[in-house]
């Protein structure tokens, strides 16, 4: 991933997990790589070391969780 792509969410997110507001220390892809995402900022979401290893382990409910999230701007 391009780091200043990184940094620009990492600003927009706040430094923080979108879901639990713990300091983010990954950067999540909503649609993984591996499906077709890309490194852009509307296909990437922060998330604390819990929340990204839960976002893997239920792919699909997190998905729409977080563009939801995005598209209504939350925090």
């Amino acid at each position: 991933m391009r780091k200043k792509v990184y940094q620009q969410v990492a600003e927009r997110d706040d430094y923080a997990c979108r879901v639990c507001g713990s300091p983010a220390v990954d950067v999540h892809h909503i649609i993984f790589r591996s499906h077709g995402g890309k490194d852009e900022p509307d296909n990437l979401i922060c998330l604390c070391r819990r929340c990204h290893e839960a976002a893997h382990a239920d792919e699909r409910v997190w998905r729409d969780t977080f563009q939801t999230m995005l598209k209504e701007g939350e925090k």
